[in-house]
């Protein structure tokens, strides 16, 4: 779910958690051909991938932009349909997401980056609409999201503790910290972020 460079699914494999089919989709077409050429590299052609380049925020955002808990039996159908279109198998087993941790808008200067809609999710609809997704596809029986996240934006005040945990439990989703990795300091005297890296 936003692929990238397909890193995700690259230790999904490595770490022998790969026993089916993997499905990419991004909203740039050059992170998911990116995604195929690592993914070759480790053994997964693209005869075993199924690739979408598509915006999960177009389609999977709530129409109300808040969450809900229920599953509205139309809305599983229009979504359902979707991963027919797509061709993605349902119910999902595993999601894997490394979402942009930022909850606000990048400032446009001269120029925008490509890496800024990895770190800014302006009014968390990246992750809103991961988890609505979870909410629908996820297999009820044993289906797992694995969502890496920074809390950097709650070290900065931005978002309150435990952002993750809420907002999944407004979805009906249960969210268990499986591990938690300290930014390391940084050696420079003047790092913009001391106070924040814990």
């Amino acid at each position: 779910m936003g692929c990238g460079s397909g890193i995700l699914s690259v230790i999904a494999k490595e770490t022998g958690n790969y026993g089916g089919q993997i499905s990419l989709i991004d909203s740039n077409e050059s992170a998911i051909n990116c995604a195929k050429m690592n993914l070759a590299l480790y053994g997964v052609f693209e005869h075993q991938l199924i690739s979408k380049n598509a915006d999960i925020v177009d389609i999977w955002f709530p129409s109300s932009g808040t969450p809900d808990a229920g599953k509205r039996p139309k809305q599983q159908e229009f979504y359902d349909n979707i991963l027919d279109d797509i061709g993605i198998p349902k119910p999902v087993d595993l999601i894997l997401c490394n979402p942009p941790w930022i909850p606000a808008s990048f400032m446009k200067m001269n120029s925008q980056s490509p890496t800024d809609d990895a770190v800014f999710d302006p009014n968390e609809k990246f992750l809103i609409s991961s988890l609505n997704f979870a909410k629908y596809h996820l297999d009820p029986k044993s289906g797992e999201m694995l969502l890496i996240y920074s809390n950097l934006a709650q070290n900065l005040g931005i978002t309150e503790p435990n952002r993750v945990s809420t907002l999944s439990k407004d979805f009906g989703l249960e969210a268990t910290l499986l591990d938690e990795t300290n930014i390391p300091m940084s050696k420079k005297l003047n790092d913009p972020l001391k106070m924040i890296k814990r």
